[in-house]
């Protein structure tokens, strides 16, 4: 594949969903159920982005555990039902 010069790949703060060049954001990734930085951006797995505000960085392990809960409940069949 291609990549067109001058082109500046981007992607999606997890936490506050604003677009930055891929190089300025953190890449998250899990490691032995535990959220760690990827710091060459090249670590398998499903990996999220955050941007480098005090307020994604705080929230960044809340969120990234919390979505590998939820694709790890789909991926095993568990129908999740809330107990209210």
């Amino acid at each position: 594949m291609a990549v067109a010069v001058g082109h500046i790949p981007e992607r999606t703060c997890r936490v506050c969903r604003q677009k930055a060049p891929k190089q300025q954001l953190q890449r998250w990734v899990i490691r032995d159920s535990q959220p760690v930085v990827d710091a060459k951006h090249t670590a398998q797995g499903r990996g999220w982005y955050v941007c480098d505000k005090d307020s994604c960085r705080a929230k960044i392990e809340r969120v990234v555990l919390g979505q590998s809960q939820a694709r790890k409940t789909r991926r095993h069949g568990a129908v999740v039902t809330s107990s209210r």
